[in-house]
């Protein structure tokens, strides 16, 4: 599904988020928060 960014919205990325990016825990929060800053960069990149 290819989908213009203006109508990408936040629940979709969330949506998308919980149904694609594996589950990651660690104790140091920074490393969680980049690795979940990555896939967001990711899912941007694709629209």
């Amino acid at each position: 599904m290819i989908l213009k960014p203006s109508v990408v919205t936040e629940s979709f990325r969330s949506k998308w988020m919980d149904e694609n990016v594996p589950l990651f825990e660690c104790p140091d929060q920074d490393i969680q928060s980049i690795y979940y800053f990555r896939w967001h960069v990711r899912l941007q990149a694709d629209d």
